[in-house]
């Protein structure tokens, strides 16, 4: 389910193999959070009811550190 995904799972599927260009993986993450955005105002309410959980972007909101 979709509101499962965690900030782990979600670094862990990025990190994968295979070459991905920065704006390729950030064009995807900003896909990923502007879906979640969309659940929580949307349909929290009854994913709560439903399923007990709450919605929550995987989207880390702080940018990682410079590999510099």
């Amino acid at each position: 389910m979709p509101w499962q995904l965690t900030p782990k799972l979600l670094d862990r599927y990025f990190a994968g193999p295979g070459k991905r260009a920065r704006s390729t993986v950030r064009t995807k993450i900003n896909k990923i959070d502007a879906h979640f955005a969309f659940l929580e105002q949307r349909y929290a309410g009854e994913i709560h009811r439903r399923f007990g959980t709450a919605v929550e972007s995987p989207v880390d909101v702080q940018p990682a550190a410079p590999s510099w």
